[in-house]
């Protein structure tokens, strides 16, 4: 999954949001410096009781903006189903996405 958005009025930030459904690495890049929001090296990531994750980070320098993410996964055979998504951009909703 690779989700882009353009966020911000006078300060423009570039969000790529990025997760690796083989090995669970999820991650996310403001204008080209990423950071890591779960690591592929943690049991954690393979092994979760949880069907809900939820991430919240702030962007921007001058500009400041809140980014939510909700991750929803099936309760059987999550790896081999498809995903749900729902990113937040200051409490709005932008982004709904199903997928791998």
């Amino acid at each position: 999954m690779e989700l882009k958005f353009e966020i911000g009025q006078k300060e423009k930030t570039e969000l790529i949001i990025k997760r690796n459904s083989f090995n669970g690495k999820f991650t996310y890049s403001e204008n080209g410096i990423q950071q890591e929001l779960r690591s592929s090296l943690k049991i954690g990531t393979h092994i979760n009781l949880k069907l809900t994750n939820n991430y919240e980070f702030e962007v921007g320098n001058k500009e400041k903006h809140k980014i939510e993410i909700k991750h929803k996964r099936p309760l059987f055979l999550a790896g081999f189903r498809p995903q749900y998504f729902e990113i937040k951009i200051n409490n709005k909703l932008e982004k709904k996405y199903k997928g791998y």
